[in-house]
């Protein structure tokens, strides 16, 4: 279990429960505090490395453990600190991380031997903005087609799915025949 308190701590058990102040144990650049209100996600890729995401100074940061934590700042352009966060590793073995920036739109780091920054809304053709507290869920399916699911301003569940080398946009809840929108937390 990972959690934030400015830095952030995992909890694991081996034969007891103990802590580990994941942010203090990186090796390389100084992990940044967390952002307060920083969302927090995790994933692990195919070579059994685990990531941590988290916003910290407005840049989308991971810690990494190969056979030590190390800390990432992969940059992320106005990354909101409220915003959601989401990371997967694709079939190619591309590493994507998710989140919604301070201009509401959805974007993502790509790890392709570097990382490098996509605007997903306006590669969507201008999907309409996330909410800023909407939580993101990225993922691949069988087919290799990548997507994001976010709630937007309209409160529908949106859908962004890279397929024919383009990123398309969905709007969910109307393509459900008029499914109730999704309802946003008021705190």
């Amino acid at each position: 279990m990972i959690y934030i308190n400015t830095h952030v701590y995992e909890l694991i058990y081996t034969d007891h429960w103990a802590y580990n102040d994941v942010t203090k144990a990186a090796t390389s650049a100084t992990a940044p505090p967390a952002d307060q209100g920083s969302a927090l996600a995790g994933y692990q890729t195919s070579n059994n490395n685990e990531h941590v995401i988290f916003v910290g100074e407005y840049h989308v940061n991971e810690l990494v453990y190969t056979d030590h934590w190390a800390n990432n700042d992969l940059g992320g352009p106005n990354a909101g600190t409220g915003s959601g966060l989401a990371g997967y590793q694709s079939s190619n073995n591309n590493e994507h991380v998710n989140y919604i920036g301070f201009d509401n739109h959805v974007h993502e780091l790509v790890y392709t031997g570097q990382w490098r920054h996509n605007d997903l809304t306006t590669a969507a053709n201008g999907a309409p903005p996330a909410d800023p507290e909407s939580g993101l869920a990225g993922y691949q399916t069988s087919n290799n087609n990548l997507h994001v699911n976010y709630i937007s301003v309209d409160h529908h569940v949106h859908e962004l799915v890279y397929t024919d080398d383009q990123w398309r946009h969905n709007d969910l809840t109307t393509a459900a025949n008029g499914a109730p929108p999704a309802a946003l937390s008021s705190q």
